[in-house]
């Protein structure tokens, strides 16, 4: 496979983080209409269908892991979601997914009923949102081709600010009033980007942007508001690549190789999936180790004996029961969900996704 394929298959399909319940405008505690008593459980999964064939869909299982509804979304709209499903976050009591091909965020509850779409065109040229980071009651969305990360408002639905930032951003967090976002360039074959724009939340501008390695994609936080990034390099001499910036000195540290990350409780779990090595690494690093000296992380590894994935476009560790979630891809097939406990045994059997190239996966608590 080509290198420019596979990088636009690697950014159309990887996602990996994880979101369970949190509050916003219903408040604290209330009550969600699906689920009143608090006693159902039960997880849904977003396939980000095959590039091309608009065949996105989430899928609800039981608390079993028992396939309950196969596409929730078509059920409850008598239409598809689209084409290139991204991400999806459960926030309060709604989904919110982007569809990135389909130049689509859609707002659902949380049996899939369609409360909100936003399609957002610039000079009448999408902008295809991708990524998304919750707080306080809005949710800040990066739109991959706009170069620009718009806010909307969950009580109104509606978009209240588009503030550019750098080139095909993707992922963004919030740590200590700012939101980090990671501009990729990826679009720009040979030309990817090297910075995180830093987006103050009160004035909703770019505050400065920190240079770190060569197509930065992923980024999360710590209680600490240290900042944790990997870049993709190039697909070729340049490797995948964990980065640390210091939430103090602002000083930009390498970790080591990862592809993907997940951070819970202050536990980051990493995937080194390099393309064309031979083998994966699943490590688990503890964010509040780091030595200022050696400007290292205490490190384990989580999974030592693992099946042979073809490549992990979910990846996420359940807050609660420290159990970990790898959703593995096919091109052409329906994915592969594979439940391990926290000491790294895999729980039960492998789960059909219901749909190709499963992307994020949200808890039903």
């Amino acid at each position: 496979m080509k290198k420019h394929v596979y990088a636009l298959m690697c950014a159309l399909l990887v996602s990996g983080t994880l979101f369970s319940c949190s509050d916003d405008e219903n408040g604290p505690g209330t009550p969600d209409p699906v689920n009143p008593t608090g006693e159902v459980k039960g997880f849904y999964i977003l396939n980000g269908g095959d590039y091309g064939a608009n065949n996105a869909s989430i899928s609800f299982f039981d608390e079993e892991g028992k396939l309950a509804n196969s596409d929730i979304y078509s059920t409850a709209n008598g239409t598809g979601l689209g084409d290139s499903g991204q991400q999806m976050i459960l926030y309060g009591t709604k989904l919110y997914v982007t569809v990135t091909n389909s130049n689509r965020l859609v707002v659902l509850d949380l049996d899939g009923n369609l409360l909100q779409k936003i399609e957002p065109l610039e000079d009448g040229q999408p902008m295809h949102p991708r990524y998304m980071a919750t707080h306080d009651g809005k949710v800040y969305i990066s739109y991959y081709y706009g170069h620009a990360v718009a806010v909307m408002d969950t009580t109104s639905l509606s978009v209240s600010r588009v503030t550019e930032v750098g080139r095909y951003p993707e992922q963004l967090v919030v740590a200590d009033g700012k939101l980090y976002v990671a501009n990729s360039g990826g679009m720009d074959d040979g030309n990817y980007g090297t910075t995180l724009s830093v987006v103050d939340l009160e004035t909703l501008e770019v505050e400065k942007e920190i240079e770190v390695l060569i197509n930065p994609t992923e980024v999360t936080a710590d209680s600490r508001n240290n900042i944790y990034v990997i870049s993709m390099g190039n697909y070729g001499d340049i490797k995948n690549t964990l980065q640390r910036i210091d939430a103090e000195t602002g000083e930009v540290d390498i970790i080591a190789n990862a592809t993907k990350m997940t951070l819970v409780n202050d536990e980051l779990y990493t995937i080194y999936a390099q393309y064309g090595e031979p083998e994966m690494l699943f490590k688990k690093y503890d964010t509040q180790s780091f030595d200022p000296e050696t400007k290292e992380l205490d490190v384990v590894t989580f999974l030592s004996s693992a099946p042979d994935f073809v490549y992990p476009t979910l990846f996420a560790v359940h807050p609660s029961t420290g159990q970990i979630y790898i959703g593995d891809a096919v091109y052409g097939e329906t994915g592969s969900l594979y439940i391990y406990s926290s000491a790294g045994a895999q729980i039960g059997e492998v789960i059909d996704t219901a749909g190709p190239s499963p992307a994020s996966i949200c808890f039903l608590d």
